[in-house]
């Protein structure tokens, strides 16, 4: 009943705040529903975790590396926060609302997720970012930045949390006015809050679906993580909209 409680209050406070620029760490975590009806499942339904029914999604697989610290077990993971990047932070007694909190501070603030004017493309990010790593998903921005700008000097591709300008450039890159026309968005390759180029905005989901798989295939060469590729590779794909 607690956890049905979190999850009613995060969204109430969703509902009040009213329509606003910017991507909302809350929505992106538990998932939103577009103006016609499309439901992202959010970043926690991709965690396994399910706060509405009091599922923290905890694992303590051996074969998972964030859940092993100095080569010894230390704790397990739950709604996708390790013991091994989490020393202090006891994985039994941890709450959504706590777990919201340390994304917040880590990975939501490593790629600036306020500032992004695409509720969609940071949900993107941010999940990416939460699976391969946020320094990971950093890297593969900037690659795909250096792809596709020819106007500006290629930036330094390193795994750095993102710059002001850097958001800057993503949103420039895929804002439209024809968003100020009315036009609402029908599925996650369309037109979304803040964006109006469709085009550009496809490409852009395409390409880093296919740098996160491509990321996916070189660490499962590992053989401990063979059995989560699947999962991984579905996960990207849902993320891109080309899985439901």
């Amino acid at each position: 009943m607690g956890k049905i409680i979190v999850a009613m209050g995060l969204l109430a406070g969703l509902l009040c705040s009213g329509v606003a620029r910017g991507a909302n760490l809350e929505e992106v975590m538990l998932g939103w529903v577009y103006p016609d009806g499309y439901r992202v499942k959010g970043v926690f339904y991709n965690e396994g975790v399910d706060v509405a029914r009091g599922d923290r999604g905890y694992q303590n697989d051996r074969a998972d590396g964030g859940n092993s610290r100095h080569g010894k077990n230390c704790g397990g993971t739950a709604f996708g926060k390790t013991c091994r990047d989490n020393p202090n932070v006891d994985m039994h007694a941890l709450t959504a609302k706590q777990a919201l909190e340390l994304y917040r501070v880590s990975e939501w603030a490593w790629i600036r997720g306020d500032e992004w004017a695409s509720q969609y493309m940071a949900y993107l990010v941010m999940d990416l970012g939460t699976n391969l790593g946020k320094e990971e998903i950093c890297i593969l921005l900037r690659q795909f930045k250096n792809l596709h700008d020819g106007n500006l000097p290629d930036w330094k591709v390193n795994g750095a949390p993102l710059k002001v300008e850097e958001v800057a450039w993503f949103n420039a890159y895929t804002r439209s006015d024809v968003m100020e026309q009315g036009h609402q968005p029908r599925f996650p390759g369309d037109y979304a809050v803040g964006e109006h180029d469709s085009t550009r905005r496809q490409l852009m989901v395409s390409q880093l679906t296919n740098l996160g798989i491509n990321r996916y295939a070189t660490v499962s060469k590992n053989q401990k993580l063979i059995k989560f590729l699947r999962g991984w590779i579905i996960r990207v794909l849902r993320d891109g909209g080309l899985r439901g």
